[in-house]
């Protein structure tokens, strides 16, 4: 699971899953919210089906339970895509 790590446009937000090479990415907009609805985006065909978000991680979890592994082991980044900087102490 990954979260985008600010408020953006969903054009920029899907931009960076598919580089990040993500199957699926959820949306909760104001609309989902008040319906308690998640819109979820297949990326790799574009399709999207709208569930209620009770039922998401289960929608999930049967499309994902016999997939292949992401073949690359990315660190965490931010929008840009630079590397996140982290303060050790």
């Amino acid at each position: 699971v990954e979260v985008y790590p600010e408020a953006d446009k969903l054009g920029k937000q899907f931009k960076y899953a598919s580089a990040r090479t993500l199957r699926f990415v959820t949306v909760v907009g104001g609309d989902e919210r008040a319906a308690g609805q998640v819109t979820i985006k297949n990326m790799q065909n574009g399709e999207q089906t709208v569930i209620a978000r009770d039922q998401a991680a289960t929608w999930l979890a049967e499309r994902t339970v016999n997939a292949e592994p992401r073949t690359t082991n990315l660190e965490p980044r931010t929008p840009n895509h630079e590397p996140r900087t982290t303060n050790q102490v």
